[in-house]
């Protein structure tokens, strides 16, 4: 007999694999004339300041959106026979207070950060990019409810065309101007509120803006931040460890060093990018699969997207690696050429946890509470590895403790999916009661 839902599984993630990596293609043609832009006319020092003021604004953006990015399937799935509308519309409400909040308080905080992570001369900059924070929460969470019945289309409109194309765009236009001081947080700034429109257009063509707009029950609001909790601790605590690292480079060492680890992370953008879109092809699929106890199905679909993102990131990684000297100098300049060390480590770091962290994915329907543990783990790890090794072996050492900590949470979590796909399998369920609760 035909396993029909399994093949069409099969088949849409495969589609939204080619999609995405179509994608991800445009996004590079847009990349790497920013990069130029950035590396060779603003300096390692400027770069520096945009990496922590956007480091925060996304960490707090992060916090905002309350796991939502990834629980939202599970409500709008709930909503199906009433408006899905109606999920996020509360999500909505939920992540844009939250963000509000968070603006205002880093607006207030910007003149005891700034010198904190080594950039004093940057804190009226932090005060006001600050307020992108709510324009981060309703992009993601616009774009999530895009993905709800399959169609990747806006999502790669948004994150691979508008945004880099964007602030490629402004922060070009800003540098010809002569207002380099702020041209890179105004780039930023005019591609997240493109990619923000571009959402909003996805969504009212799937379901109309008018279901944005209705009374917003406080009950209905609360339960749903209950359940997501867990997951948004998670989500918290996995872009703390993204932009950890600036704010210890800045700490320990100048905006300069900033600059230089950041350039290194901005090559991993593709590697990233690629690891993360998998995630919303596949979760429809889990989500659905752990809701209805087939572990069969949901392992199918974890082994159909290993292979796909192991090759394609495997790819860059090994570019990176071999050339990355040639690379940073070629596109920032010689003063880039001594984070090249820094490059090495952090993509091969990339690729490794980046398929271990697919066992992160079926947590968060099964068993929500593993992966804000593994990600406390991490955190914790981090801070130690840190604390003992300081500033002793340059960003190296920095970039060495990273992909370490990293390795612990998602050895975590590896040893936890395998009990719900696995050991669980008689007692399918079971798991999805755990999913349904």
């Amino acid at each position: 007999m035909v396993d029909t839902p399994k093949i069409l599984d099969r088949r849409y993630i495969t589609r939204g694999t080619w999609v995405y990596l179509t994608g991800l293609l445009v996004r590079l043609g847009a990349r790497i004339p920013l990069l130029f832009i950035a590396g060779r006319a603003y300096g390692p020092a400027l770069y520096g300041e945009f990496m922590i003021a956007a480091g925060l604004a996304e960490t707090a953006a992060a916090i905002a959106t309350l796991g939502f990015k990834r629980t939202l399937f599970t409500y709008m799935n709930e909503a199906r026979e009433e408006e899905a509308g109606i999920a996020v519309r509360h999500a909505l409400a939920i992540g844009l207070g939250l963000g509000c909040l968070l603006s205002a308080v880093l607006m207030a905080l910007a003149p005891v950060l700034a010198p904190l992570f080594g950039v004093p001369e940057a804190a009226d900059k932090i005060a006001v990019f600050a307020w992108i924070t709510p324009v981060i929460v309703a992009t993601e969470l616009l774009l999530t409810a895009t993905i709800f019945n399959r169609r990747l289309r806006y999502d790669v409109w948004a994150r691979c065309v508008a945004e880099p194309g964007t602030q490629t765009v402004v922060a070009g236009a800003f540098y010809l101007m002569g207002m380099t001081q702020v041209g890179l947080l105004a780039s930023y700034a005019a591609a997240l509120t493109a990619a923000c429109l571009t959402a909003l257009w996805g969504y009212g063509e799937q379901f109309g803006l008018k279901s944005l707009w209705g009374r917003v029950a406080f009950a209905r609001a609360a339960d749903m931040t209950r359940r997501s909790a867990s997951t948004g601790v998670f989500d918290i605590l996995t872009m703390v460890m993204a932009r950890i690292d600036m704010f210890v480079v800045g700490h320990f060492f100048s905006a300069e060093g900033v600059g230089l680890y950041g350039m290194a992370q901005q090559f991993l953008t593709l590697p990233d990018k690629i690891g993360k879109s998998f995630a919303p092809v596949v979760m429809p699929v889990l989500s659905e699969a752990l809701h209805a106890g087939d572990l069969k199905r949901a392992r199918s679909a974890l082994a159909a997207m290993i292979p796909r993102q192991a090759a394609l990131e495997g790819a860059l990684v090994f570019a990176f690696i071999v050339a990355g000297s040639f690379l940073l100098t070629f596109f920032g300049g010689d003063k880039f050429e001594a984070a090249a060390p820094v490059l090495a480590i952090l993509s091969a770091g990339i690729l490794v946890n980046d398929l271990l962290a697919i066992a992160g994915l079926p947590l968060v329907v099964a068993r929500p509470m593993v992966n804000p543990g593994a990600g406390v783990v991490t955190l914790a790890v981090y801070l130690a590895a840190v604390a003992a090794v300081e500033s002793s072996y340059g960003i190296e050492g920095i970039a060495v403790i990273s992909v370490f900590a990293a390795l612990i949470g998602n050895l975590w979590r590896l040893q936890a999916a395998y009990q719900v796909l696995f050991q669980d399998a008689p007692g399918a369920a079971s798991v999805a009661k755990s999913a349904a609760e």
